[in-house]
């Protein structure tokens, strides 16, 4: 490998992201893993990503009733 300049990549360390011993107060689960509801515009789910594309880094939120 050296007589090629070629070099081995390690993976990154793992970094905690999250700070799971905060002080503040966490919501209360109101659904209880009970998914199905009738009433129409009663429960949202949501969530948000990041989308690389040639003009950069997007953001697409997705909201459904």
């Amino acid at each position: 490998m050296a007589s090629l300049s070629l070099i081995a990549r390690y993976p990154k360390r793992y970094r905690v992201k999250t700070d799971s011993q905060h002080h503040q107060q966490i919501a209360p689960n109101l659904l209880d893993r009970q998914l199905t509801v009738n009433p129409r515009n009663q429960v949202w789910r949501t969530d948000i990503t990041c989308i690389r594309t040639c003009q950069g880094w997007q953001y697409l939120a997705i909201v459904m009733d």
